[in-house]
């Protein structure tokens, strides 16, 4: 629900309606999603229009951005299919043609413009599909341009406790 006001929010600044759904016109992916999964469709995204996506999480979606990020820096794994969104599946290939430099590169390697995540932790960390990246959820790789955590004072569902703008 948050990601539904928050993408009308950036149709009402003008950001493309199209741009901000998946194929199934909802405006998120469950964090339960596979990450190997959307790290492909990130890939198959940028080959397809030449912009890297920006990441936004709340709660479990913020560990899944932080979770994609640790896949497409390689440390889950050494390859990632390409998927394709539209058919949801995978492609036979483990490259994408850059579409700004025309050269072809691997999936694993590939960075996003910005990564924005807020209220991550807590309750969901002790869910398996967290399990890879609770450890590294402060550990941010190189493959986002830009990364802006929130946290709150005092969140109890994120098991935050401790002054807001404190560095740990």
């Amino acid at each position: 629900l948050v990601m539904v006001s928050f993408g009308r929010f950036l149709m009402g600044m003008g950001y493309p309606e199209a741009k901000l759904r998946q194929p199934d016109r909802s405006f998120s992916i469950s964090p339960y999603t596979d990450s190997t999964k959307v790290a492909g469709m990130l890939a198959w995204y940028y080959e397809q229009d030449g912009v890297r996506p920006t990441l936004v999480g709340h709660s479990q979606g913020g560990m899944l951005a932080v979770k994609l990020l640790h896949e497409l820096n390689g440390e889950y794994g050494g390859e990632i299919a390409v998927w394709n969104p539209q058919s949801d599946e995978a492609e036979a290939r483990t490259t994408i043609v850059d579409p700004l430099t025309g050269a072809t590169r691997p999936v694993v390697g590939l960075s996003v413009a910005s990564t924005l995540v807020v209220g991550a932790g807590g309750p969901s960390a002790l869910l398996p599909n967290q399990w890879r990246v609770i450890s590294r959820l402060r550990d941010i790789p190189d493959t986002t341009a830009e990364f802006v955590g929130y946290t709150l004072e005092v969140d109890l569902f994120a098991w935050t406790f401790s002054p807001a703008g404190v560095d740990h």
